[in-house]
């Protein structure tokens, strides 16, 4: 099978072994690549895309103290930073790519209380979801206190976060299906950020 297939597979639920790799950088021997530029042949493409809450962050939109002293403009801002993020999933598809890697940013202690984000992110970040035209992974960004059981059940093809903020048991008791980790039980093997690919992709023995 080819990188691509391989993912899918693992995607749609089916044994794949060595489980496939996913890598944040491009590498030519990894089944699939989590960048925005297309890989090669072969291997699946997945461009990852910000959420409303990253996506505030990076336009510099204090959305957080606009919900408290005008509601109106923070509503406003949703839901642009929304359509925003659905037509660069669509932009994806029309791209050609396998499925999108959807970074769920502010689900953290660090960036917001349960009920800032399961009042008004949560389910902004639930209707991109449901609605998107293409597979998704989602990764909940942060390793401080990640809000896994308020996302675990999130509409998506596969679910990643970072294994040192949340145990891994809890997480499989919590959410049915692949799994996306830089972990060797997980259905989908997903480098961590900051690791090279080199020992990763050696211990899975992927084919060149």
């Amino acid at each position: 099978m080819t990188g691509r297939e391989r993912l899918h597979t693992a995607i749609a639920g089916g044994s794949v072994r060595p489980s496939p790799v996913l890598c944040w950088a491009p590498d030519p021997r990894a089944d699939g690549v989590v960048s925005v530029a297309r890989p090669d042949e072969g291997q699946a493409w997945w461009p990852p895309v910000k959420n409303p809450f990253g996506r505030a962050q990076d336009q510099g939109l204090d959305v957080r103290a606009w919900l408290e002293s005008d509601p109106g403009k923070a509503e406003a801002a949703l839901e642009t930073l929304k359509s925003q993020t659905q037509v660069e999933i669509e932009r994806a598809r029309q791209d050609g790519a396998d499925g999108v890697v959807y970074l769920l940013f502010g689900a953290t202690a660090a960036e917001s209380t349960p009920m800032e984000y399961g009042g008004h992110w949560l389910e902004i970040d639930r209707s991109l979801l449901r609605d998107a035209s293409l597979p998704v992974l989602v990764y909940v960004l942060g390793d401080e206190e990640p809000y896994i059981d308020f996302v675990s059940d999130l509409p998506c093809q596969a679910f990643g976060f970072d294994p040192k903020a949340f145990p891994l048991g809890e997480a499989r008791a919590l959410r049915q299906g692949p799994l996306a980790l830089p972990e060797p039980s997980a259905e989908i093997y997903l480098v961590d950020k900051y690791e090279t690919a080199e020992p990763w992709l050696d211990r899975q023995e992927v084919p060149a």
